[in-house]
C-alpha cells in the first residue's frame, strides 16, 4: 500500500510532512495491546531510534524499560477501529508480532502514524512510483555538491532582511534526557528520546531567535548553532501566539506558539507539531517579541463576503479588496474576541484505592505515604495543552486553591477545556530541588538543563462542556473528577465564564475617544455613578483606554482633583451642615458682621474637626480613582515592587519561623520574647528593602504622588500638617506595599503557596507598616503590639524622608536645549519612563508598515493593551 492509499487524502500531506520531521522518533503515553483478544494497557512508550525497537516503561519496576516490538523495520502500519475508537495496527509479514496502539488526540495519532511509517518497507512508503535509474558514486557526489551549491546561492538570494535577533530560552516538552548532561556527564539508563513527560519536567535550552521581514522565525541553539525550528508566522492565525501563564513553567514572560491554530486561508501545515514555548529575560523584551510575532500572523476580520476566484491570484485580489475596504470604510467590518475565565476553588478527593493509585503514570516513582499526606494541584487545559496550574496544596484530601486563570484571544472554535487534578508525594519524599529555577540567571557556560522535576500522579480529569457555557454567564458547580478507567475519584468546585465580544475597527471609536479625553466634562465619573456595581470592570476599561493614548496619568490626576474637592462628591463627610448659616443668625449676614465670638470659635472648631476627619478618610473607600490607581500602581510598579519586597518575602516564607506575638496564641512568655526578636528583625529587613529601592519608583507614579500631595496640602494643609504624608501613604502603603506583603502570591512575588506560620508573619509585618504609614502607634486597641512602637518611632523620620523622595520628580536630562523636542529627553537612571524605552522602536516601526487589517488589535507598547477591545468593553458595560 502506498501512503496515499493508506491515508485519507486530506491527511496525506500532513503525514508526509511529519515523516520528514520526526524521522522515525516518537514518545509519549499510549494505550496498547498485543494483538486481538488481549487486554488494553496504558504506559509510556518510545521508539528507540538506533535500532528501531518500540519500548515501553513497565509499571512498578522503578522506570525499567521493556521491549514491545524488537524491530519495527519491515512493519506494516494501517488504521483500524475498535468500536468508535480508531487505533494503529502494526503487523509483520515474516513474524507473528502484532501491536495495536490507541492515542487520545488526533495530533498524537498523526504523529505516531508518521513515526511508525518511517520504519515500513521503502517500496510501500514511497511517495511517487516513477522509475529511478541507478546512480554511480561519482554522479551522486557531484549531484549533491551541485545541489548544495544551488541551495546556498538560492538561500542567500531569497532570504529576507532580519528585523530582530535576540537571546531567549526554549522550553522543550517533547525531548527527554540526553546522553550527555549539561555539565558533560554521561547519564546512564535513559535513551535519547525518553520523554520528560514521565516525571512532569521540562527541558530548556539557550537559543537565539531570528525574525525576518517575511515573518519567518528561526530558532538556533546557542551551544552548536544547530537549527531547532522554523516557523512561518504568516501561516498561523493571530490566536496561535499566546501569553503563557507564569504558573505553567514557573517562569515569567513566556510566549507560546500553537501549531494547530492556522490561518483560515492556508492549507499548509506548519513546520512543527508541538507547541513552542519561549521565555524572555524581562518584561520589555517579552512585550517586544510578543508584538513582533503577532504582527506577522493573520488576524480574523469579519465583514461582507468578497468574491474571489479559486486561484491563488484570486485569493490575493480578495485580500487586497479587504484591505481597501478597511482602509476606506469600516461599515459591517469587525472582529470577534473570545475569552475564558476558569476559577479552581477547591476539591474533595476520595481516598485512593490500590488500583487507583497505580493507574496513572508516575515516572517509576512510588511513595509509601498515605494519600491524605500528598499534595494536590490542578492543571487547566485548553485543546489538550496545559495553560494554567495551581500551587500544590498539602492540606489532606480537601485542598483549597481559589486561583483564577483568565485566557484571552482564544481561537474561534475551542474544541475542549478540561481540568486535571494531580497528586504529588510529600515534600520530604522528593529529591531536593529548587521550586523555581530562573534559567536566565544561570551560568553562561550552562547551555541547557531540566527543571520542574516532580513525581506526580494523575488522579483524574474534569471535562468542561463548552456548549453548556452561556456567554457572559458564570457557571459555578461541583464537577466530578473521573480517572482513566471511568471511576469517580472526587469532586472539584469550579467557576467558569465564557465571553465573546464584537469589536469594531479602531477608527469607529474615535468620536467616543475624543469625548472621554475631555476630562473637564467629568464623563467618566458620571458613568461610574450609573453602574457602581461594575466599578472594577469600568476602571480597568477606562484605564486601558487612557494608557494606550498616553493619558493615564492625566486622567488619574483629574480624578484626584475631583476626589478632593470636586462637585461630584457624594460622601456625607464632604457636605458640612450647620444648624445655622456661617457668620450670623441671619442668612444674609456675611461672616463676622454680627456673629458672636463664641459662634465663630464653634464654627472654626467644627470646620477643623470635619476637615481633619475628612483628610484622615481620604482615599480610604472604593471609588473610580482608588480602583484605577490600584491597577495602575500594580501595572507600572510591578518591577519596583519585586525589587523592593520579593527576595525578603521569599526568605521569610522559606524559613517559616514562628513569629506569633499575641499572648493568647503563644504558650509561654519565653516564646513571646523570642518571637518578638524575630518579628522586629523581619519587619526591619522588609522596611530596609523598601527604602533601599526608592530610587526605582517609576516616574509615572512619582508625578501622580506629587499631584496628590499638592492637592491635599492645598485643601487640608491648614488643618492637618501630616496630610502631606498620609495622603500619599494612603495609596502607596494601604493599596500597594501592605497588600503585597499580606498576600505576596496575589502580587506575583511568590510562586509557591504561603506556609502557615509565614502567612501570620506577613500579616503582622503588614499591620506594622500600615501603622507607620498612618504615623501612629499601637495602643489600647492592640496592647500586645506595643513593643513594635519602638520601631515605629525610630523610623518615623525615615518614613517622611521616603515619602518626600517618591514625590520628587527629577528634571529630564535633555541632549537638546530646545523644549519642543520632547523625544530627546531622557530620565535619570532608575526612573526611566517605559514609553521612552528604545527597544519599542522596532515593533512600532513594523506596525506602521502593516496593512490596515493587521493593525487591528495590535497590542500597545507597553503593557500589550488592545485599546479597541477596551472601548468595546466600555460600551458593553
Amino acid at each position: 500500500d502506498s501512503i496515499q492509499s493508506a491515508l485519507p487524502s486530506a491527511n496525506a500531506r500532513r503525514i508526509l510532512h511529519l515523516m520528514k520531521t520526526l524521522n522515525g522518533r516518537m514518545s509519549g503515553n499510549v494505550i496498547f495491546r498485543r494483538g486481538h483478544g488481549n487486554p488494553w494497557s496504558q504506559s509510556y512508550c518510545y521508539i528507540h531510534e538506533e535500532n528501531g525497537s518500540l519500548m515501553y516503561e513497565s509499571r512498578g519496576s522503578e522506570g525499567a524499560h521493556k521491549t514491545l516490538v524488537p524491530d519495527l523495520k519491515g512493519s506494516h502500519v494501517r488504521s483500524n477501529l475498535d468500536g468508535d475508537m480508531p487505533y494503529l495496527e502494526v503487523t509483520f509479514s515474516d513474524r507473528p508480532d502484532e501491536v495495536h496502539i490507541k492515542l487520545q488526540t488526533q495530533s498524537d495519532f498523526d504523529a505516531w502514524f508518521a513515526a511508525l511509517l518511517h520504519w515500513a518497507p521503502r517500496d510501500n512508503a514511497s511517495i511517487s512510483s516513477g522509475d529511478h535509474r541507478p546512480e554511480s558514486a561519482s554522479d551522486s557526489k557531484a549531484s549533491q555538491k551541485s545541489d548544495r551549491r544551488k541551495s546556498v546561492i538560492g538561500a542567500v538570494a531569497k532570504e529576507n532582511p532580519v528585523i530582530k535577533i535576540g537571546k531567549m530560552i526554549y522550553w522543550d516538552t517533547n525531548i527527554g534526557y540526553n546522553s550527555t548532561s549539561a555539565l558533560g556527564q554521561v547519564s546512564a539508563g535513559r535513551p535519547n528520546t525518553y520523554r520528560m513527560q514521565s516525571v512532569g519536567s521540562r527541558r530548556w535550552r539557550r537559543i537565539s531567535g531570528q525574525l525576518r521581514e517575511n515573518g519567518e522565525l528561526k530558532l538556533h541553539s546557542d551551544s552548536d548553532n544547530s537549527l531547532i525550528s522554523v516557523v512561518q508566522l504568516s501561516q498561523l492565525s493571530r490566536c496561535a501566539i499566546q501569553r503563557l501563564d507564569a504558573s505553567v513553567l514557573d517562569n515569567d514572560f513566556c510566549i507560546a506558539i500553537y501549531p494547530q491554530y492556522t490561518a483560515s486561508y492556508t492549507t499548509t501545515q506548519p513546520g512543527f507539531i508541538r507547541p513552542i514555548f519561549l521565555s524572555l529575560e524581562n518584561r520589555v523584551l517579552y512585550e517586544v517579541w510578543f508584538v513582533l510575532l503577532r504582527a506577522f500572523t493573520m488576524p480574523s476580520i469579519y465583514g461582507p463576503r468578497i468574491e474571489a476566484g479559486e486561484t491563488e491570484a484570486g485569493i490575493t485580489n480578495g485580500n487586497q479588496d479587504l484591505e481597501s475596504m478597511i482602509a476606506t470604510s469600516t461599515t459591517y467590518t469587525f472582529r470577534m474576541e473570545r475569552s475564558l475565565s476558569v476559577r479552581v476553588v477547591e476539591a474533595k478527593m476520595q481516598p485512593a484505592s490500590g488500583s487507583d493509585s497505580s493507574s496513572a503514570f508516575s515516572g517509576g516513582y512510588k511513595s509509601n505515604a498515605p494519600p491524605e499526606k500528598h499534595g494536590y494541584y490542578a492543571e487547566v487545559l485548553l485543546d489538550n495543552e496545559t495553560r494554567g496550574k495551581t500551587v500544590v496544596k498539602f492540606e489532606g484530601l480537601n485542598p483549597l486553591w481559589g486561583e483564577t486563570f483568565d485566557f484571552q484571544d482564544l481561537p474561534p472554535v475551542l474544541n475542549n477545556a478540561s481540568v486535571i487534578v494531580k497528586r504529588r508525594p510529600p515534600e520530604q519524599d522528593l529529591p531536593k530541588s529548587e521550586s523555581k529555577h530562573n534559567v536566565h540567571e544561570t551560568s553562561d557556560q550552562q547551555q541547557g538543563g531540566f527543571t520542574n522535576l516532580a513525581f506526580d500522579v494523575t488522579c483524574g480529569k474534569v471535562e468542561i462542556q463548552m456548549e453548556e457555557l452561556e456567554p457572559e454567564k458564570e457557571i459555578e458547580k461541583w464537577w466530578p473528577i473521573v480517572n482513566m478507567h471511568g471511576h469517580r475519584v472526587g469532586d472539584v468546585l469550579i467557576k467558569v465564564r465564557a465571553d465573546e465580544g464584537i469589536i469594531l475597527m479602531a477608527r469607529d471609536y474615535q468620536l467616543l475617544s475624543d469625548l472621554l479625553h475631555r476630562f473637564s466634562n467629568g464623563l467618566t465619573l458620571q458613568i461610574a455613578q450609573m453602574i457602581p456595581q461594575e466599578l472594577k470592570r469600568l476602571s480597568d476599561s477606562l484605564l486601558n483606554i487612557f494608557q494606550v493614548a498616553g493619558k493615564a496619568g492625566d486622567w488619574l490626576m483629574a480624578l484626584v482633583e475631583e476626589e478632593i474637592d470636586g462637585i461630584h462628591k457624594e460622601t456625607p463627610i464632604t457636605r458640612l451642615r450647620y444648624s445655622r448659616r456661617v457668620g450670623s443668625e441671619s442668612s444674609n449676614d456675611p461672616l463676622g458682621s454680627g456673629a458672636p465670638n463664641s459662634d465663630r470659635e464653634l464654627i472654626v472648631r467644627d470646620l477643623n474637626k470635619s476637615a481633619t476627619l475628612e483628610a484622615n478618610l481620604l482615599f480610604r473607600g472604593n471609588s473610580l480613582l482608588t480602583k484605577s490607581l490600584d491597577t495602575h500602581m500594580r501595572r507600572v510598579g510591578k518591577e519596583y515592587l519585586e525589587e523592593s519586597l520579593s527576595a525578603k518575602l521569599m526568605d521569610i516564607n522559606e524559613k517559616d519561623l514562628d513569629c506569633e506575638v499575641d499572648p493568647n496564641r503563644v504558650g509561654s512568655p519565653q516564646d513571646v520574647d523570642r518571637n518578638w526578636r524575630r518579628l522586629l528583625l523581619f519587619t526591619q529587613e522588609v522596611w530596609k528593602g523598601i527604602i533601599a529601592n526608592k530610587q526605582r519608583c517609576p516616574i509615572e507614579l512619582r508625578i501622580i504622588f506629587r499631584h496628590i500631595r499638592a492637592c491635599a496640602e492645598d485643601k487640608y494643609g491648614d488643618f492637618l500638617r501630616s496630610v502631606s504624608y498620609s495622603s500619599v501613604s494612603g495609596f502607596l502603603f494601604l493599596r500597594f506595599f501592605c497588600p503585597a506583603v499580606l498576600n505576596p502570591k496575589l502580587f506575583g512575588l511568590l510562586s509557591d503557596d504561603i506556609k502557615p506560620r509565614a502567612r501570620r508573619t506577613f500579616t503582622l509585618i503588614a499591620k506594622s507598616l500600615q501603622t507607620m504609614a498612618n504615623m501612629a502607634t499601637f495602643g489600647t486597641k492592640e496592647p500586645w503590639m506595643e513593643p513594635m512602637n519602638s520601631f515605629l518611632v525610630q523610623n518615623r523620620d525615615c518614613f517622611k524622608s521616603f515619602i518626600d523622595d517618591v514625590c520628587y520628580v527629577p528634571t529630564p536630562i535633555s541632549s537638546n536645549e530646545s523644549p519642543n523636542l520632547a523625544s530627546s529627553s531622557t530620565w535619570p537612571s532608575g526612573v526611566v519612563s517605559a514609553e521612552q524605552h528604545l527597544s519599542y522602536t522596532t515593533p512600532m516601526t513594523i506596525m506602521q508598515r502593516l496593512p490596515p487589517s493587521s493593525r487591528e488589535g495590535f497590542p500597545s507598547l507597553p503593557y500589550l493593551i488592545d485599546q479597541a477591545r477596551a472601548f468595546a468593553d466600555l460600551i458593553h458595560l
